[in-house]
């Protein structure tokens, strides 16, 4: 083999394995950004059926009479204003918050008015929204999960400047 020939393989060698490391880490991000993406949707789902099943108790709530002071009557229609359709990390946090305001409105309530504890119906919705809130619990640790794994990615100084280039973020 000539001195060229030699350099020539010694560099397309170079070139092969800089792309096969490049499309290792664009898989990588890929698998990430997607699997994110998903457990983003499962938490919006999720938080949509914690919400439908809060307004239930709410209405069963409002159609025996309970009486609502002004501020539980918004913490419940800011909840019901809640529309996760496509959400972002903002959203969803802003929406749990909401929720778990409306839980503790919808508890307090509870105390003050101890039929509650008896009725079939605000029992039904009551195990639901505590199944979901267990669902959610799940759905957000391995959210959580996801992102640290993600992140763990992107402090590796290889991947982080191929990630940077593809447009992947901290």
């Amino acid at each position: 083999m000539q001195p060229y020939q030699v350099i020539l393989l010694v560099l397309m060698l170079i070139v092969f394995a800089y792309i096969a490391a490049f499309l290792y880490v664009f898989s990588h991000a890929n698998d990430f950004s997607i699997g994110i993406k998903r457990k983003s949707d499962s938490l919006s789902v999720l938080l949509t059926e914690k919400t439908l099943a809060l307004s239930n108790i709410d209405r069963l709530f409002k159609n025996s009479g309970v009486v609502y002071s002004n501020s539980q009557d918004k913490a419940v229609a800011e909840m019901n204003n809640i529309r996760l359709d496509h959400p972002n990390y903002e959203e969803l946090i802003k929406s749990i918050s909401s929720i778990k305001n409306v839980e503790g409105v919808l508890s307090s309530l509870s105390i003050d008015n101890q039929w509650v504890l008896v009725d079939e119906n605000i029992g039904i919705e009551k195990d639901r929204v505590i199944d979901l809130d267990r669902n959610l619990r799940a759905g957000i640790a391995l959210y959580n999960a996801d992102v640290i794994a993600y992140n763990y990615w992107l402090s590796i100084p290889g991947y982080r400047l191929a990630m940077r280039l593809i447009g992947y973020k901290k």
